[in-house]
Parts: C-alpha cells; sequence; structure tokens
C-alpha cells in the first residue's frame, strides 16, 4: 500500500467518526428535548405564548420577521436568538421591534447571541468543530429561555 493511500483511507476513518459522533449529540439532544418540553401536545392558547426566533442570514430573516408580523399581540415576549458575527439580523430585527412600538403594538422582546456554527464562505471541513461549538452554546440558551413557540427561518 502506498502511503497516500495509507492516508487516504485514515481521512475516511476519521470522516466516518466524525459523523457517527455528530449523529450521536443530535440523537441525544433531541432526546433530552422531548424529555424536557414543557409541552407534548398541541394545545390551545388563551394567555400569553413565549416565542423564540432564530433569525439567519441572508433573507431568512425578512422572513422570520414577516411571520411575526402576522403574529397577536399575546404572542410575546419574543426571545431572538441572533448568531453574535450577524450584525446584519441584528439590525433588522432592532428596526422590526421599533416600528412596533411606534404603532402601538410594542411587545416585550430580548436579543441573544449565540455563536455561529459556520460563517458565510467557511469551508465544510472546517464546519464540523465550528458547529459542536455552536451546538454546546445553542442548546443550554433554548432550555434556559424556554419558548412555548419557536420561529426558525434559516
Amino acid at each position: 500500500i502506498k502511503p497516500a493511500g495509507l492516508l487516504a483511507s485514515k481521512f475516511q476513518t476519521d470522516a466516518k467518526m466524525i459523523w457517527l459522533v455528530a449523529l450521536l449529540f443530535i440523537l441525544l439532544a433531541t432526546a433530552l428535548v422531548w424529555r424536557y418540553s414543557k409541552y407534548k401536545n398541541v394545545q390551545k392558547r388563551t394567555g400569553r405564548c413565549k416565542v423564540l426566533a432564530v433569525a439567519g442570514s441572508g433573507g431568512h430573516t425578512t422572513e422570520m420577521l414577516r411571520l411575526l408580523s402576522g403574529l397577536p399581540d399575546h404572542y410575546q415576549p419574543v426571545d431572538y436568538v441572533i448568531g453574535k458575527t450577524d450584525r446584519f439580523s441584528m439590525e433588522k430585527c432592532k428596526e422590526f421591534e421599533e416600528q412596533r412600538a411606534r404603532q402601538n403594538h410594542g411587545r416585550e422582546h430580548t436579543f441573544h447571541h449565540i455563536v455561529r456554527s459556520r460563517e458565510v464562505g467557511q469551508s465544510w471541513i472546517s464546519s464540523f468543530l465550528s458547529t459542536a461549538i455552536a451546538c454546546m452554546s445553542a442548546v443550554p440558551t433554548v432550555f434556559r429561555l424556554t419558548p412555548d413557540l419557536v420561529n426558525r427561518c434559516a
């Protein structure tokens, strides 16, 4: 066996292990979310409904804000989760809430920042580690906020 072939074989084995660990992490996270979720059945809401809005890059933030604009006023407070380096989404969400306040439809809202899983233009290979780090930032945030509704456009 040539040394280059041996290196390629080791790389394939390492890549398979990374995928296996990622899959196990996702399964564990899903099981934890299911186990500790507040509401497992769809319920008709009469009171306030706490919303978690996850902003994405590109046109996804605009889509999310369009969805939020159609929600009645009892859908509050809104917790916005935005990537630390996503200045555009942060500004769009702030403008959206300021406009709602000017129209007397202001609602409670907070902004939370998490590590982005992948920057625009980042290679796919290097995104494995950054995605794992982002999950370690995002999962505790969701458990801490305990939303009733999750609105994600990404």
